[in-house]
């Protein structure tokens, strides 16, 4: 998880966010006093970062908190989304949102809200069955909140007989949607 809050002010702290990329040592002394918590569970977080992986936060002691059993595409995917769309959206991205309503088997990745429109991105890893499908597209609906689902790599097969095609499952099909920022420009 990018996102943890700081226990004592409620403040919420992303490792990713410009101003903290700087100050990574200050995330790591906040987080050795069990300053910073999970959004989910409230238990205390710690940082992890390198030079190959993003500053993210891991539970010290993971109980059950569906915020630590997100997959590496997952988390991977959302971090490199929200960097980008942090420059093209300054200060209009929030990070790992739950709906207030939502029926979700975890937090909305992203969430952009900007010149009076609003969207989220989902980032779909696996197959997901037309149950949950449904199940996520209508917290969504219910929630008034667009949805742009992203595939990820593992997600993507080339057609054996055109390299230059993708073949789809049905899951990929019933996500496929037209937007806006489908255009080239």
């Amino acid at each position: 998880m990018f996102k943890s809050i700081q226990r004592n002010t409620g403040e919420e702290i992303i490792s990713l966010a410009p101003e903290w990329r700087s100050h990574l040592n200050d995330l790591r002394a906040l987080t050795a006093r069990d300053l910073l918590v999970c959004q989910g569970c409230g238990q205390p977080v710690r940082l992890k970062a390198g030079p190959s992986r993003r500053p993210h936060f891991a539970h010290k002691h993971l109980a059950g908190c569906t915020y630590g059993s997100e997959s590496p595409a997952v988390s991977e995917a959302r971090g490199a989304l929200y960097e980008r769309l942090c420059e093209l959206f300054p200060g209009a991205v929030k990070l790992e949102q739950r709906l207030p309503e939502g029926d979700l088997p975890r937090a909305v990745d992203l969430v952009v809200e900007s010149g009076g429109q609003r969207f989220a991105l989902w980032v779909v890893d696996n197959r997901v069955k037309m149950e949950a499908r449904e199940r996520i597209l209508g917290a969504f609906q219910k929630a008034g909140l667009p949805v742009i689902w992203v595939l990820t790599a593992e997600m993507l097969h080339p057609d054996a007989k055109s390299p230059t095609f993708l073949r789809l499952s049905p899951s990929d099909r019933d996500f496929m949607r037209t937007t806006p920022y489908d255009e080239i420009g």
